[in-house]
């Protein structure tokens, strides 16, 4: 391995750098070229046929507004939350969904529940001006 440290500063000496003879981006399309291949006799015109029609089905789709395609639909994550309703609070404005399964809540006990109104009422901006009142 001592080697390395002659070799490889030599090599990028004279190729350069690395992402110009990187050869990932090239394996990935072949793959998918590959990929495209139903007639295993002849399969250059499977190929080529194959691209065509997804390059085909790509330029018309981007025309499509009426239907659903992969340009015009919801990303998987959109955290669209329906029926939410609207609160002045910045802590729970915020519009979430629940993630991971759902399980039964706890009920907190009164110690607990007084610690979260603490907390949240020491550490929220819009009760400054209150706090300003009380002292």
């Amino acid at each position: 391995m001592i080697h390395l440290a002659i070799h490889l500063p030599k090599e990028a000496k004279i190729a350069g750098p690395v992402h110009s003879r990187w050869m990932y981006p090239i394996e990935r399309f072949l793959k998918t070229l590959k990929g495209y291949v139903r007639n295993k006799a002849r399969p250059e015109g499977s190929i080529a046929e194959g691209y065509i029609v997804k390059e085909s089905l790509t330029f018309v789709s981007m025309y499509l507004n009426e239907i659903e395609t992969r340009f015009n639909k919801e990303n998987r994550n959109e955290d669209s939350v329906e029926h939410q309703q609207e609160c002045e609070l910045s802590v729970f404005a915020s519009k979430v969904r629940p993630f991971g399964p759902l399980r039964r809540c706890k009920a907190l006990s009164k110690e607990d529940l007084d610690a979260a109104h603490k907390f949240i009422l020491n550490n929220s901006s819009e009760v400054d001006d209150f706090k300003r009142f009380d002292s």
